[in-house]
């Protein structure tokens, strides 16, 4: 939230497997900051990306919205080929070129938060080979080195409703 009230622009990656409660985190930040009137956009995709950049003009309504965001979610970002990030980059960058420090910065200076599990479904490359598939995830994107990586460890799904009776089971079975 304090990178987010800065504005300044940074890139995080939410890691965690099913039950982690990922969409929950989401939920609370959607919601916390358009309680604040602050605009949150919320990304979701599995298909390759066709072009280098998004065809927004620069006269649509879409970029003032896009320059208002504050937030960007990618949900199952591991699902989705590396280069729809780098459309998504290049993009912003063109849209935020007014506010130079801003399109020196990775996405335009917007924050940007991916999320999912690598042992979930990998990216679809047609007739690709396994060589392929992996260079193909986000984590092979050459912005993954400036990318703070954030776990969730805990399976609060299998946590919660849980009586003392069962707890060891459930323990047992998360790990």
């Amino acid at each position: 939230m304090e990178v987010v009230e800065r504005q300044n622009g940074g890139v995080f990656f939410l890691y965690g497997y099913g039950g982690t409660c990922k969409t929950f985190m989401w939920n609370t930040l959607d919601a916390e900051l358009r309680s604040k009137r602050k605009i949150v956009l919320l990304v979701a995709s599995t298909e390759i990306a066709k072009s280098s950049i998004c065809n927004i003009d620069k006269k649509d309504e879409l970029v003032e919205l896009l320059k208002l965001t504050y937030l960007i979610i990618w949900d199952e970002a591991p699902m989705a080929n590396k280069f729809f990030f780098e459309v998504l980059g290049k993009s912003l960058k063109d849209i935020m070129c007014e506010i130079p420090q801003a399109s020196k910065n990775l996405f335009g200076g917007k924050v940007v938060v991916f999320n999912g599990d690598f042992r979930q479904i990998l990216p679809i490359v047609p007739r690709g080979c396994r060589f392929d598939i992996v260079h193909a995830t986000i984590n092979a994107y050459h912005i993954w080195d400036q990318c703070k990586v954030l776990r969730i460890t805990k399976n609060m799904c299998l946590q919660s409703g849980v009586s003392t009776y069962n707890k060891d089971e459930v323990c047992i079975f998360s790990e």
